[in-house]
Order: C-alpha cells, then sequence, then structure tokens
C-alpha cells in the first residue's frame, strides 16, 4: 500500500471517530459544568431592528462557543485544511451549518457563503483570529461581512475554570467535566456600509478590543462568584 493510500484512509478514519468522539465529550462537559451568561439581555429587542447575528471571538475558545450556540440555526467558518474536516464535521453533530474557508484560503468564497447564510436566516459565528493566526489579532473578514451584509457583529468570549489547553497555533481551550464557564455577549458594532480600506483597519480594532474587554470582565465575574 502506497504511502498516499495509507495518510487517506487514515484521514478518513480519523473523520469518522474523531467527531463522534468530540461529541460525546463536550456533551459530557456541558451536562456537568456549571455554566453562566452575561451581556445577552438585550437581543431579543435588537433581533427586531437586526434578525441576524455575527458571532465574532478568538478561536482558542471555539470549543466553548460551540457548545453555547449548539443547534442555534448558525453558519460557521471553518478552514479548508484537514483539521476543518474534523471540526467541519463536529460542527454538523452541534447542529451548525459548515461553511468551508478561511481569510486566506478561500477567503473570498467563504465570506460569500456566508453572507448567503445571512440572507437565508442563519446567524454567523467566527474566529475573529483564525484560521492561523497571528493570535488574537482581529482579521478583515467579520468586517467586511458586516460592511456588506449590513447585519451587527457581536462580540463573544469567556473565561473557563478547571479546563487544558491543546498545543496547537491557538492553544485551543478545552474544558474538563465539571468545569465552571461564563460566556459574555458584547454591545452590537455595526459596521457603515460606505467605510474604506483605512476604515477596515479601524473596526478591526474595535472588535479586538471589545473582545479582550469581555475576556477581562468574565475573569472578575468568576473572582467575584467564588469570592
Amino acid at each position: 500500500m502506497s504511502k498516499k493510500i495509507w495518510k487517506n484512509l487514515r484521514h478518513r478514519l480519523l473523520q469518522s471517530i474523531v467527531p463522534t468522539l468530540g461529541y460525546s465529550y463536550l456533551s459530557v462537559v456541558g451536562k456537568t459544568a456549571k455554566t453562566f451568561e452575561f451581556g445577552h439581555e438585550h437581543h431579543a429587542a435588537l433581533r427586531k431592528q437586526y434578525p441576524q447575528f455575527i458571532y465574532v471571538g478568538w478561536h482558542e475558545q471555539v470549543l466553548n462557543c460551540a457548545w453555547r450556540l449548539r443547534y442555534g440555526n448558525i453558519a460557521i467558518l471553518i478552514s479548508q485544511s484537514r483539521d476543518g474536516d474534523y471540526l467541519s464535521s463536529l460542527g454538523q453533530l452541534l447542529g451548525f451549518f459548515p461553511v468551508r474557508g478561511s481569510s486566506s484560503r478561500g477567503g473570498l468564497r467563504g465570506l460569500l457563503q456566508l453572507e448567503r447564510a445571512l440572507k437565508t436566516g442563519h446567524d454567523v459565528i467566527i474566529g475573529a483570529d483564525g484560521p492561523k493566526g497571528p493570535v488574537k489579532q482581529c482579521k478583515a473578514g467579520a468586517i467586511v461581512l458586516a460592511k456588506h451584509s449590513g447585519m451587527p457583529i457581536i462580540p463573544i468570549a469567556g473565561y473557563t475554570h478547571h479546563a487544558t489547553r491543546l498545543h496547537n497555533w491557538d492553544q485551543t481551550i478545552v474544558p474538563f467535566p465539571f468545569a465552571f464557564h461564563i460566556t459574555g455577549y458584547g454591545k452590537p458594532i455595526v459596521v457603515p456600509e460606505d467605510i474604506d480600506k483605512d476604515e477596515i483597519t479601524y473596526y478591526q480594532q474595535q472588535v479586538k478590543q471589545a473582545i479582550d474587554d469581555l475576556t477581562v470582565q468574565a475573569c472578575q465575574r468568576w473572582r467575584d462568584i467564588t469570592l
């Protein structure tokens, strides 16, 4: 058997096993964790003006966000890598609508599909620094999508107590069973349709600051609860 054939067989085997194991693990974590949310109180009123949201957070929080927003009719942007194949299958098990693309490889196609998803009634979630970083640096994709769709960006971030991190580019946070997780939602960021390239950079900084502020707030709320 050639090395290429073996590699493809191994990938197919892992693609059938890894998502199922991931879903089972997240189910255990989700059913045993203590979870709190803040900042989402005004979403119902906001929906009257904006029927769809673009959730934007750091890629390291992908597992926590996926569990919190599961079965929510949400389209999720996933890279076209082999790791993305696993995440795509896991996303489907969690009730997401995977869109393959990124801010670099296949990026334009991915953004067009996300815009189409918004028009057909899906919310969208994007890892602002995906697919490969730099870590915690907001790329332009979410800003461009908000500009063309007219839908608001909702920053999302959190804090997890009792978790570990993967040894990958973003050090993905993996919560343990019986973890304690706080999720925060920021104020909507509406991007005008007529902004130019320099102003896109401004909104990238606004989104970054909003996510970072939410992370600090989530950590502080954890301290307040445990004191």
